[in-house]
């Protein structure tokens, strides 16, 4: 072939992501009823994104709206909807605690926004933090699950706990596992 190697790595990235989505889609009922037990820290409030279709940008806001709270409560049928999608309307994001201040989970973003970083920010650097903070983790005695979160070099890298424990408590061991971020 007389492709670009670039180009190629463009192909087999969209392939590869297309297959993953195919897979959560596929299995969308078990990772919902997983996420209900592990993740929910509560179904009063949830994120959500929207776009308005004639608009750019990707708004985060908070669901249900205010008229619907405590009438609308997030479900395993909002979670499977969410992991059978690609429409941004449908994708939802779980609060990091619940109302008494719990967290069942830590999650750190690593990001890198665009391929044409201004700060810097370098796949391989992202990727080696990452690696490491992972490396951290598991000999402190978790299972940490590190996945790509976009496709250019950004990260989700996220404990579990075995059961909710103090947000406080939870935010400081957070930030010193990545007080040597720079």
């Amino acid at each position: 072939s007389n492709a670009k190697p670039n180009s190629l790595f463009r192909s087999h990235l969209v392939d590869h992501l297309e297959q993953i989505a195919n897979e959560w889609s596929d299995r969308a009922s078990e990772l919902a009823e997983w996420v209900m037990l592990h993740m929910v820290n509560r179904t009063d409030v949830w994120g959500r994104y929207v776009r308005k279709k004639s608009d750019e940008v990707t708004q985060v806001v908070t669901a249900p709206f205010r008229d619907e709270r405590g009438k609308v409560f997030l479900d395993p049928d909002s979670l499977r909807k969410h992991f059978r999608t690609r429409q941004p309307s449908v994708q939802l994001g779980l609060h990091s605690s619940s109302s008494d201040m719990t967290s069942r989970w830590l999650a750190v973003d690593i990001d890198r926004h665009d391929a044409d970083d201004e700060w810097g920010v370098t796949p391989e650097g992202n990727l080696a933090a990452a690696r490491g903070w992972h490396k951290v983790l598991v000999e402190q005695g978790f299972d940490p699950l590190l996945m790509d979160s976009n496709g250019i070099g950004g990260f989700h890298l996220v404990v579990l706990f075995a059961e909710p424990m103090s947000t406080q408590s939870v935010q400081r061991f957070g930030a010193k596992l990545v007080d040597d971020f720079e």
